[in-house]
């Protein structure tokens, strides 16, 4: 049933008023019923920078990796910061260990006896909880 005669039943009456509201009625009336309810769905978070190191995608798939040489495998996630983070395991020894690597190349970290250490990629210093210390790069790189 059109918009126009709808109104008039509804109404009851063949005047200009009726007829106007009934063709406001039918020109708005496919408008409506095609409206539909669209759920929001969330943008995902800004990703920040770094000093200029630019952030990996929002969203990067683990990836697991085995060294056959020394039978290390190891598996690897990044994070929504730029952050990775690798948990290393060696199925032949038992041993586990575990790195984060920050954008700007400093790590800290577990390593397989236990251990907490931290690594600055600017000073290239390294300090463990075991009392192994190094200052330096290269060369110049001095371990106790």
């Amino acid at each position: 049933m059109s918009g126009v005669l709808h109104c008039r039943l509804l109404t009851g009456g063949n005047d200009m008023r009726s007829l106007l509201i009934g063709v406001l009625l039918a020109a708005l009336a496919p408008a409506v019923a095609s409206a539909q309810w669209v759920p929001m769905v969330p943008s995902p978070p800004e990703i920040p920078t770094y000093g200029g190191y630019e952030a990996p995608a929002p969203y990067r798939a683990p990836q697991t990796t085995y060294d056959y040489q020394s039978g290390n495998v190891y598996r690897t996630t990044p994070s929504y910061g730029g952050s990775t983070t690798v948990r290393g395991s060696n199925l032949n020894t038992g041993s586990t260990w575990t790195t984060r690597v920050d954008p700007n190349g400093n790590m800290r970290g577990t390593d397989a006896s236990g251990n907490l250490w931290q690594y600055n990629s600017q000073t290239g210093s390294y300090i463990s909880s075991d009392g192994t210390t190094c200052i330096g790069k290269g060369y110049a790189r001095v371990c106790n």
